[in-house]
């Protein structure tokens, strides 16, 4: 079974293959977690003009 993520103008649906079940998450939760990867990246590379840029992004 593959993952799948699809969005609405209101919610977004995060589907785990793995279990099959599915999580409701918000917008501003969908907005979190990509700035927290974006985040993440930079630190692992140690590179903080990446996590500048996502700083500067949310705004």
């Amino acid at each position: 079974m593959t993952n799948n993520f699809s969005q609405s103008s209101e919610t977004s649906w995060q589907v785990d293959g793995a279990l099959g079940c599915a999580h409701e998450l918000t917008e501003r939760e969908a907005q979190d977690a990509y700035s927290a990867t974006w985040a993440h990246e930079a630190a692992h590379v140690g590179d903080l003009s990446v996590l500048a840029l996502a700083l500067l992004r949310d705004r």
